[in-house]
């Protein structure tokens, strides 16, 4: 006896095993087609990524019609920064872009200490424009994210981290970022009240500070990383953030044998660049080279760490704690690390801390 299309159809709506779904559609193309709904209505769950890339492929065969069937679905880490090598990030990126009906995402990690591969920042893009999801599982607390160089002009200005990262912002504590494109403006409305900690690498010249004090309200700790230039650092007005700034953290870079010269007038520029943070008890500074010569450049090698902590002491904030100077090429390694005592009526004095309690206190880059 022949059964109905239509019954068989409902039969694979109510049935619980995606087995049994997938099993009636290779009967005839007119279950197999009838069939996509139900099969995509279950959990999407692919932990090996050859089964993960064999969905997203037969996803993208029609992915504005399947898309729309997916409901929930399980991501995960290292699938995501595999796919930034293959064919299958476009995959995914036009697999959430047609996903207007999944309310259920959760992003895996399987080992929440490994720091994976940055993800493609058109997948965070992705990923934050689901605005169908009405719960959204993830550990993401601590978020990398590298931009290509070039990505810091305006005209990427819709790659702003602030704004492509806004599904994470209940959970998100700590955030690096390489080369962003930062807005302008402020990000009404989008806040990360969890943030805490943020470093920027290669900051553009073009950076305004007062979208990261309004998008990272309780922001303690701040990191500049990889710089090269001082225009921008000087442009920022730190002082905007002097109420509740706490751990200042500068990497400069000097290259080549041109920059043995700028040591003294970088140094000189980051000083004059630091405002009363009164707020802040930590503050620490890294001279690296990164140039043709074996050893450090005798710029570097012969510079005076103790006075450089002196003038932080004394310009930058009446309440630090503890200052590291810190010179590097590698594999040679030049940090002393201080702290601040106070005597009433008397000025401020360094106390240089060795072994144990300078490992304590030599900050993370």
């Amino acid at each position: 006896m022949l059964v109905n299309f239509d019954v068989l159809t409902y039969l694979m709506s109510i049935t619980e095993e995606r087995t049994d779904v997938s099993s009636l559609m290779r009967t005839c193309r007119t279950l197999y087609s009838a069939g996509i709904p139900s099969l995509l209505s279950f959990d999407i769950d692919f932990d090996v990524w050859e089964r993960f890339a064999a969905f997203c492929s037969f996803m993208d065969v029609d992915a504005p019609g399947r898309s729309r069937f997916l409901r929930r679905m399980t991501l995960y880490m290292h699938h995501l920064t595999r796919a930034r090598r293959t064919r299958t990030l476009g995959h995914i990126l036009r697999i959430l872009q047609h996903a207007s009906q999944l309310h259920e995402l959760s992003i895996e990690t399987n080992d929440e200490e490994q720091r994976f591969d940055p993800l493609d920042p058109h997948l965070i893009e992705a990923l934050s424009g689901l605005t169908s999801i009405k719960d959204l599982a993830s550990p993401a607390a601590k978020v990398y994210l590298f931009f290509e160089d070039d990505w810091s002009s305006s005209e990427f200005s819709h790659l702003d981290p602030i704004f492509v990262l806004k599904q994470f912002g209940p959970s998100l504590r700590r955030l690096e970022v390489l080369f962003p494109a930062f807005s302008q403006v402020l990000r009404h409305g989008i806040q990360y009240p969890h943030l805490t900690e943020l470093e920027i690498s290669h900051i553009s010249p073009l950076l305004a500070l007062d979208p990261l004090i309004y998008s990272f309200p309780n922001l303690r700790i701040l990191r500049f990383s990889e710089m090269d230039t001082f225009g921008c650092f000087i442009q920022m007005q730190l002082y905007r953030a002097a109420d509740y700034l706490m751990h200042l953290h500068i990497k400069v870079e000097f290259r080549g044998r041109e920059g043995e010269d700028d040591v003294s007038g970088a140094i000189n520029n980051v000083m004059a660049a630091l405002p009363q943070l009164t707020c802040m008890t930590h503050f620490s500074i890294q001279l690296c080279y990164y140039g043709d010569l074996d050893i450090l450049p005798p710029s570097l090698l012969l510079l005076d760490r103790e006075n450089i902590a002196t003038r932080a002491m004394e310009v930058a904030a009446p309440a630090i704690q503890y200052i590291v100077v810190n010179v590097y090429k590698d594999p040679m390694n030049l940090r002393s690390v201080w702290q601040v005592t106070r005597k009433d009526g008397d000025a401020n004095s360094l106390n240089m801390l060795t072994c144990e309690a300078a490992q304590k206190h030599s900050f993370r880059w």
